[in-house]
C-alpha cells in the first residue's frame, strides 16, 4: 500500500515538472555548503493567469544525520505589493536518517509554504532578496519509519549580477522516527553559504 500511495505521488509531481518544463519561463540552480554538508536545488517556473507554477527537485545531505531527496511543485504570486511573493503547495522527500547501527528509511508528502520579499523591487532597489520556506507532513503523509516530518529554512539572496547571487541559508528538519514501538526524535541544522544562478527571467 504504501509503495502504492508513493508511485501515485512520485508519478503526479512528476507531471507536474515535466507539464512546467515544457513551458518553462526561467531555470534555477542553486548549491549551498557547510563543512562537511552539502545541498542542490534545481527549479522551473512559468506564469499561468497572473502567478506563476513552479516545480523542482533536490538533494541534501548532512553528515551523520540524514541524506535526503526532493521533488516538489505548487503556485505562488505577488501579493499586496511586487515586492513580497507567498506560494504553496507540496513537497515530497525521501532517503534516510543516520541513529547508530540504525538507518530509518524516510518518506513524505508534505505541505510547502513559502515567502520572500525582494527589495530590487522597492523604492530602495537594493539587489537583495530575503525568503523562507516551510515544508510539514503529519502522520498520515509520513510512511516508512517517520511519524512526522518537519523542514523550515530562511535566508537571504545578494544579486551580485543580474542572473547571479550569493545565498546564505539556515536550515533545520526534525523528524518523528519510529522502530518496535520505540520513538526516536532526530533533528538536525546547519547554515549553508553558496550561490544561485538563474536562466530566464
Amino acid at each position: 500500500m504504501i509503495r502504492r500511495i508513493l508511485t501515485v505521488c512520485v508519478v503526479t509531481v512528476t507531471l507536474a515538472i515535466t507539464a512546467v518544463c515544457a513551458q518553462a519561463q526561467s531555470l534555477s540552480f542553486d548549491l549551498g555548503v557547510s563543512s562537511d554538508n552539502i545541498r542542490a536545488n534545481a527549479l522551473v517556473e512559468t506564469e499561468f493567469e497572473g502567478a506563476t507554477l513552479y516545480a523542482g527537485a533536490g538533494g541534501l545531505y548532512i553528515e551523520d544525520d540524514f541524506t535526503l531527496y526532493n521533488i516538489k511543485a505548487g503556485l505562488k504570486q505577488s501579493v499586496f505589493s511586487p515586492a513580497l511573493v507567498l506560494g504553496m503547495g507540496f513537497k515530497g522527500v525521501a532517503g534516510e536518517a543516520e541513529i547508530g547501527h540504525w538507518d530509518p528509511d524516510i518518506a513524505v508528502v508534505g505541505f510547502n509554504l513559502l515567502g520572500a520579499f525582494d527589495f530590487s523591487k522597492t523604492t530602495a532597489n537594493v539587489p537583495v532578496t530575503l525568503f523562507a520556506d516551510m515544508v510539514y507532513a503529519p502522520d498520515p503523509l509520513s510512511f516508512a519509519d517517520c511519524e512526522q516530518y518537519i523542514e523550515y529554512a530562511a535566508g537571504v539572496e545578494f544579486y551580485v549580477v543580474n542572473n547571479g547571487a550569493i545565498v546564505a541559508e539556515y536550515m533545520k528538519i526534525d523528524t518523528d522516527l519510529e522502530r518496535g514501538g520505540l520513538e526516536v526524535d532526530k533533528s538536525a541544522d546547519s547554515i549553508y553559504l553558496g550561490f544561485k544562478l538563474k536562466l530566464g527571467h
